[in-house]
């Protein structure tokens, strides 16, 4: 209790109830003296007693004293503690040349320890805060921390550490920052809506302004997002030479302290792309850094670094597809490769004058390969409906060598074009392909059908899976073959036509076999790509790209790293999107499911539940089913919109029957990088109102030795004011009664009634 007052708030002046009571007491002194002969002595005391007791009861409802005080709240509200731990707190203009964030932690962790000092006097939570925020254990962890963020949200990092704290009212709260301000919504609303004073510490240079002056930015990376361990990836570095133009530049990629690859480039124009080749030696999802060496000049250089995300993986399978004619088939099938996240696609298409066009991935200098060595830079090759005289006879036996003696995968799917000068049966490739088309002028079979699997199909790695397809889904039907010669005594056949029969039995539409160190597969059929085009919407995984998929694996040599131990992943398609932009969140199973022993289609068929639960900066979270992407081999995705800046988590999961098959997270940013460092003064002016909008103070590191007794003096305040009335307290009127009563019954009693 405090701050004590007693008031009267009656109509009877206090000195008029004071002069009653006076005469009211000597009359009741002088009645009992009168009468003290005929009252014992305890009597002589405790009637004048009750006498006068009645009469200050009685005077004091007359003046009617209030009592004032301020009692003590039942718990006392904690202290929100912020530091801000984004990049431009890096910047050294501090005391002595000091990093902000050093300058203003300062005070709190070096010899004046004022954080220890708050922690005496109040329960202290601690946040640490950028794109997002997160709880510290205590002050001990303020030491420990980086200015590392990518942006600087203050009114989201007010209502976030206002909503992780578990008291619903806030003693105050203190805020280490230097103002660089990107968030979406208004801090000093924000800070308002709090009902609690804020305390700032302010830090930063404030007459600093970095436009206009020379300055050397990142400004973009691009690459893929899968990139092959121990091979060259390409990254493209966006600078930004405002102010240096004409100079060098040097741009550095690093894997944690592993240099991976240096580029210069020339400044010809403000921005510029640098491209890269590194060669990751680390598998997983990595981070790298990317710098651009600063000049002497520069006078900011934190935004000459910039992250770029990716997955390094060892499963990457290079496929090249030779084409005479772009036919269906070709299209398809390199739409489903293309978005087969294992494969790397390289097309070349045969145009006018024989020349070939490259598509898809690039690799090697954009002309058909020639030599083994060429060729051996894919591990699968597939040619389609092309002549065999335009493969030069060493092309022919490069192909034929990296088959035979380094394990490649090598795939026929022939047209009209490979019956050419005899076919391919007259060349190099006789050593490795099972079969080939037939020289018979009927080489083709017409008429719609179904496949059907072999006694060997149902049991091959490459029709894991397809049985129930095959069996019972008009979706596998296609529209006429061509004739292949009876496969070699290596060779094994999975897929064969329904009815039309050959010397040897059912006409063979997909046959196999090991070639040395190799696999060679020879198809029959060139339009499964009416698998595709035929797949119903219930269909969530289509023949096309489960076939192609698993074949191309197959004739890779199921090797450790074809992909069928891929783990499950998550990823999105940038590190960094715009506000309102569509953020898209993948997710990657591992291979192929063997459905082949289910019970039934609709087991065939049971796709698994993908799920991600994106958590948001200011704390909200948003579950949401990933969608199977059409014609992949097993990628999901779910297309999603944000306008709030900040770091944001996917936290997705996939379930199948109840059975978990994995989890993963990825994480994204919504709004500009670095844009705190476009103007790098202190935000002196947001700051100020941050605190004397809500009853504050603004404090530099010098002058924050005030903030534990300005918190404990506005805390005191806090109290709840009580006002007793005691005219309208019942025990008063009680007491009145009882005494009067107790003091008849005595008078009666010794008979003075």
């Amino acid at each position: 209790m405090r701050d004590v007052s007693l008031s009267f708030s009656g109509d009877l002046p206090g000195w008029v109830a004071f002069v009653v009571f006076a005469v009211a007491g000597l009359v009741v002194f002088w009645a009992y003296r009168r009468n003290r002969h005929r009252l014992s002595r305890s009597q002589a005391v405790i009637l004048p007693l009750l006498r006068g007791a009645l009469l200050v009861l009685l005077l004091g409802c007359l003046v009617e004293p209030v009592l004032s005080y301020r009692a003590a709240p039942e718990s006392e509200a904690p202290v929100v503690f912020l530091v801000d731990v984004s990049k431009s707190m890096s910047i050294p203009d501090g005391a002595g040349g000091r990093p902000r964030l050093e300058d203003a932690l300062a005070p709190w962790v070096g010899p004046q320890d004022l954080a220890q000092q708050l922690d005496r006097k109040f329960t202290v939570d601690y946040y640490a805060f950028d794109a997002g925020t997160r709880p510290l254990a205590g002050r001990t962890d303020l030491e420990a921390q980086q200015p590392s963020g990518e942006m600087t949200l203050i009114g989201e990092a007010l209502a976030s550490a206002a909503a992780q704290t578990e008291s619903e009212e806030l003693a105050g709260v203190v805020l280490l920052t230097d103002g660089a301000n990107q968030s979406a919504v208004d801090p000093v609303a924000q800070a308002r809506n709090l009902g609690a004073p804020v305390y700032v510490v302010a830090v930063g240079d404030v007459a600093a302004s970095h436009a206009g002056k020379p300055d050397l930015s990142v400004t973009d990376v691009l690459g893929e997002r899968f990139m092959s361990v121990n091979a060259e990836n390409e990254l493209g570095v966006c600078l930004n030479g405002r102010g240096y133009a004409g100079q060098t530049a040097t741009v550095d990629v690093f894997d944690g302290e592993q240099l991976l690859a240096t580029e210069t480039a020339e400044l010809t124009e403000v921005d510029v792309t640098v491209r890269l080749q590194i060669t990751p030696t680390v598998l997983g999802k990595r981070t790298f850094e990317v710098v651009a060496r600063p000049f002497d000049t520069e006078e900011i250089t934190e935004n000459n670094r910039r992250q770029f995300s990716a997955i390094v993986e060892k499963n990457h399978l290079a496929v090249l597809y030779v084409e005479g004619t772009p036919r269906w088939e070709y299209k398809f099938l390199k739409r489903a490769l293309e978005r087969d996240p294992v494969v790397r696609f390289t097309g070349f298409i045969r145009g006018r004058s024989d020349l070939f066009v490259r598509q898809g991935e690039r690799v090697g200098e954009g002309v058909l390969p020639v030599t083994a060595e060429e060729f051996a830079a894919f591990d699968v090759i597939v040619v389609g409906d092309v002549s065999p005289r335009l493969f030069s006879k060493d092309q022919l036996e490069a192909l034929r060598e990296v088959v035979v003696e380094q394990g490649k995968g090598l795939a026929l799917v022939p047209g009209p074009r490979a019956r050419d000068e005899g076919g391919f049966g007259r060349t190099p490739l006789a050593e490795v392909v099972p079969s080939f088309l037939t020289a018979a002028e009927d080489y083709t079979e017409t008429g719609e059908f179904v496949p059907r699997l072999t006694a060997r199909g149902r049991e091959h790695p490459m029709l894991a899976g397809l049985g129930a397809f095959f069996d019972a889904s008009s979706a596998a039907a296609l529209n006429g073959c061509f004739v292949l010669d009876e496969p070699g005594p290596g060779a094994t056949a999975l897929l064969a036509h329904p009815f039309a029969q050959r010397s040897r039995g059912p006409l063979p539409l997909c046959v196999t076999q090991v070639a040395g160190k190799g696999r060679a597969m020879a198809m029959a059929m060139d339009t499964t790509w009416r698998w595709r085009m035929n797949a119903v919407d219930g269909d969530a995984r289509p023949l096309h790209a489960r076939f192609w998929g698993q074949a191309i694996r197959w004739l890779a040599g199921g090797r450790e790293d074809s992909g069928d131990d891929m783990p499950f992943i998550a990823y999105t398609s940038r590190d960094y999107y715009e506000p309102g932009a569509p953020s898209i969140v993948y997710a990657r199973l591992p291979g192929a499911i063997d459905d082949d022993a289910a019970s039934s289609r609709a087991d065939a068929f049971a796709e698994p539940e993908v799920a991600a639960e994106v958590r948001t900066p200011s704390g909200a979270v948003l579950t949401t089913p990933l969608e199977f992407v059409a014609g992949s081999a097993g990628l999901y995705k779910v297309i999603l919109t944000f306008t709030e800046p900040g770091e944001y988590t996917a936290q997705v999961s996939a379930v199948r029957g109840g059975d978990a098959l994995g989890e993963d997270d990825a994480r994204f940013f919504i709004g500009r990088p670095y844009g705190e460092f476009e103007r790098i003064e202190m935000n002196e002016r947001l700051l100020r109102a941050l605190a004397f909008e809500t009853g504050g103070a603004f404090y530099t590191p010098a002058t924050a030795s005030g903030i534990p007794d300005d918190l404990l003096e506005v805390a005191s305040q806090r109290g709840i004011y009580v006002e007793t009335r005691f005219a309208r307290l019942p025990a008063v009127y009680i007491a009145m009664v009882v005494c009067a009563a107790v003091e008849w019954f005595l008078r009666k009693r010794r008979g003075l009634m």
